[in-house]
């Protein structure tokens, strides 16, 4: 992972990347699959994004079938100080090994073990740049002539540079690049003492020298770097090169003007460095000595340079032909022009801001190409370029507030979707204005801005008392509808805009229980993003209907659950009439979801309410105490056995007592054998094959674990009989087996229809579970199913235990070596 404090991230996004990184470079690792396409199947359908404690345990997971896992991060220290904590004690967290870069920082705060290695890379740095400038420095014209007569000068010139370098790169570079002019020896080894060791003082001393060239050379080098330090990504070197040819204020572009390649890269003072893209010697930091309004200077040559390439008069192409002429090798600028100017005019401050040049190029431009992800590509006029841009020039709106582009936009829903409130206010004065015309997609203003989450601008629309009137008088519609259903009231509370809310609340005809196509209400947006405050406000909301469903039967108390959405969920108990046994379409009710997330303090509130059933099944017929057992939820368990319902039945024939012995859940097993009455001997029923059997038609069936999935019908198996004991047996699970085995009267040589008994299987899981079963005096060793207990403990025992100790435990207990076995299984003599 490589961190840039340029390009800011959250640690959700570092995680996500390591997650990333998994699932590309190791699709053939089902376990990796599997979590990863299910955690995204999820968000995707809900229209959200993982947690960072969602990712940290799919993190975790997915790093479980790897024995050596490394994770390299570069930079940390460009990570603001929270993140750094953050994400260095979650990496720590994980079974992986850790590499990290960094300049010099106290690493004491982030409590790494006392054996840390640490290393100082610089100093390894020291070969490489000598490498680096025993060939760069002879490419300098004066010192190439020097060096001629004093070949060996050349490595007292290195010792230098590298001794007041630091082991740095970029200071190597500039220091290299800093010898031109010198005539003699010592004229240039005095220049190297008297240089700067700091990377600031080095820049300022090259621009001295770069102020001190003749002609335009000065110019030249500023433009170049100004372009490149402000230009929002990389510029190619046939994009500097056109934009160096630029004459500010020119409406026509002469080829004479574009300055030779060689100029940007070999001049005696050269910062620049190039491939098939050009960048600085340097950081993006640069300091102050540059031109004194950079975006203002680029913004006039962007506008310079499209209405020297005809922008100003083009027909209304297709998106293809327009596409291919923003791209055309004749004009390599065009495209960076186009899509670049308005974020340049963005960075203007009001004494530099070019009011004039953009007054002119607008009005000049009829049609102008618009594309945005949001609208799609369309040609818009004058006045909708200026609403979608937000420019600060003189304009008489009245004539044309309501004119509409080919998606039904006007000036208005543009200004708002873009957030400018100085354009919205302008329009909202105009006579005739539209204020609830509908895109094509059925957005108004009030829409985009609350989809968008333009607080200021919902509030002009709906709070700002100087324009009361003129909305009332509007009659604008707070409940109008896009194209799936959303009003406004659901885009805010989808984005979590608490003060939009609030201000739609107020509106006294506002539906606040409306639906969209999916039949999701504004409270159930809130609830499936967790937006806490915008819930609760609509919870309190009158005529609030809490008990809505949309198309997947969620309802706001399950989404609360599903989220762990505490508040939200005291508040939703609160209203009479909450139902909370509603069920979604998969079954679940809410208590059903808090347990399977094991959202303790969900269940904890929810099973005191009077009419909750706490053993309402879903629709994998599996309930509520069966899961919590399942999956090992020990103070669910606790709650669900408190409360008034208890529900003993089969689920598919298993008990929870079943369940929680083959998972190995000791303490739910504890909790269970409370329970006054239970039948610690009861084996399973299954109501009708559950598992297909496994190899040739006469083998047993597989058994398997009851962790994997809801779904019991997909890890039951096609035998009846099998008891707790039995279960605990198979899966080696000796702390459950001394509990259940301390239960007076407890049958210890059960059989289930296979004739198994928990000695014989227990005869896989090694020494230490057999010795359990042992230890009881009632077990039989001799109990056959067509083969004695001792045949398969000597064929099927692991290696990790010896005969020795078998044979000797068992012949302790007196079996019966005469007993006859089927002729088809491995005797004794084997």
């Amino acid at each position: 992972m490589y961190c840039r404090h340029n390009e800011p991230r959250t640690v959700s996004q570092y995680l996500a990347s390591l997650i990333a990184q998994m699932f590309k470079n190791y699709t053939g690792v089902s376990l990796i699959e599997k979590q990863v396409l299910k955690l995204y199947n999820v968000h995707k359908t809900q229209q959200s994004h993982p947690s960072k404690s969602q990712l940290v345990a799919i993190l975790s997971t997915i790093l479980l079938p790897f024995q050596n896992v490394r994770v390299v991060l570069d930079g940390l220290d460009e990570l603001p100080d929270r993140e750094q904590m953050d994400l260095v004690s979650i990496l720590r967290g994980l079974t992986v090994s850790l590499f990290f870069t960094s300049r010099i920082m106290g690493f004491e705060v982030f409590g790494f073990p006392q054996d840390i290695i640490h290393m100082t890379i610089g100093d390894q740095n020291l070969g490489d740049i000598r490498l680096f400038l025993q060939k760069t420095i002879p490419q300098t014209t004066s010192v190439a002539r020097i060096l001629r007569r004093n070949e060996g000068f050349l490595e007292e010139i290195c010792n230098k540079i590298l001794n007041i370098s630091g082991g740095m790169f970029l200071l190597a570079a500039l220091r290299s690049q800093s010898l031109q002019g010198y005539t003699t020896m010592t004229s240039l080894s005095n220049s190297l003492d008297g240089l700067s060791d700091d990377i600031q003082s080095m820049y300022y001393s090259l621009m001295d020298r770069i102020d001190a060239q003749k002609g335009d050379y000065p110019s030249f080098v500023k433009r170049a770097m100004t372009w490149i330090v402000h230009a929002p990504r990389p510029l190619t070197i046939a994009e500097l090169e056109h934009a160096l040819a630029i004459q500010e204020g020119s409406h026509s572009f002469n080829e004479r003007n574009i300055p030779a390649q060689d100029m940007l890269t070999h001049h005696p003072v050269g910062l620049l460095k190039s491939s098939q893209e050009v960048e600085l010697w340097s950081f993006s930091d640069w300091p102050q000595k540059l031109m004194p309004a950079p975006h203002t200077f680029i913004a006039n040559c962007c506008i310079s340079y499209l209405t020297a390439f005809r922008f100003t008069t083009l027909d209304k192409l297709s998106y293809a032909a327009f596409d291919a002429l923003v791209k055309s090798q004749d004009a390599p600028l065009l495209e960076y022009a186009y899509k670049n100017w308005p974020a340049h005019i963005g960075e203007c401050n009001e004494e530099s801001y070019p009011t004039e040049t953009l007054h002119e190029f607008v009005l000049q431009t009829p049609n102008y190409p618009l594309l945005d992800s949001r609208i799609g590509f369309s040609w818009i006029n004058p006045s909708h370029v200026i609403a979608y841009y937000g420019l600060r020039v003189p304009f008489f709106w009245d004539s044309c507030c309501n004119s509409r582009t080919v998606k039904k936009h006007t000036a208005l829903t543009l200004a708002a979707l873009k957030g400018h409130t100085t354009i919205v206010e302008s329009l909202l004065a105009c006579k005739d204005i539209d204020i609830n015309a509908q895109t094509n997609s059925g957005d108004t203003a009030l829409t985009l801005a609350c989809k968008e989450g333009h607080k200021s601008v919902v509030n002009m629309l709906l709070l700002r008392k100087d324009i009361n009137a003129l909305i009332l008088t509007r009659k604008i519609n707070p409940n109008a509808q896009d194209s799936r259903g959303a009003t406004a009231l659901m885009h805010a509370s989808h984005m979590g805009h608490v003060g939009a809310v609030h201000a739609l609340l107020a509106c006294s005809n506002i539906d606040v229980s409306a639906t969209d196509m999916a039949g999701r209400t504004a409270l159930l947006y809130s609830c499936l993003k967790d937006h806490t405050g915008t819930a609760c406000a609509l919870i309190r909301a009158p005529g609030i209907d809490v008990n809505s469903q949309d198309d997947n039967g969620h309802t706001a108390l399950l989404l609360a659950a599903t989220k762990n959405s505490f508040q939200v969920l005291k508040a939703l108990l609160s209203i009479p009439g909450l139902n909370p046994n509603l069920r979604d379409r998969n079954g679940l009710t809410a208590l059903f979801v808090a347990m399977l997330r094991g959202h303790n303090n969900i269940v904890k509130a929810l099973l005191p309410m009077s009419h909750i059933k706490a053993d309402v099944p879903s629709l994998q017929g599996v309930t509520a105490l069966v899961r919590a057992t399942v999956e090992g939820y020990v103070p669910i368990v606790d709650g669900l056995l408190s409360s008034q319902n208890k529900h003993w039945e089969h689920a598919e024939g298993v008990t929870p007592l079943m369940l929680a012995s083959s998972a190995g859940h000791t303490e739910v097993v504890k909790h269970l054998l409370t329970v006054p009455g239970i039948d610690v001997d009861l084996g399973n029923q299954p109501r009708y094959t559950l598992t297909i059997p496994t190899g040739e038609s006469n083998d047993n069936p597989i058994m398997d674990s009851f962790l994997t999935g809801m779904d019991l019908k997909q890890t039951c198996f096609d035998c009846s009989g099998i008891t707790a004991l039995n279960f605990a047996a198979y899966h080696g699970h000796i702390d459950v087996l001394k509990l259940l085995l301390a239960v007076p009267g407890i049958n210890g040589n059960s059989q289930d229809c296979w004739g198994f008994t928990p000695l014989i299987l227990a005869s896989d899981m090694g020494f230490d579970v057999v010795a359990r079963l042992l230890s009881v005096p009632e077990i039989r060793v001799n109990t056959q199913n067509g083969s004695i207990s001792i045949e398969f403990i000597l064929v099927s025992c692991s290696p990790t235990f010896t005969y020795f100790q078998v044979g000797f435990t068992v012949l302790c207990r007196f079996p019966d070596f005469n007993c006859e076995t089927s002729p088809t299984r491995f005797g004794l003599h084997k």
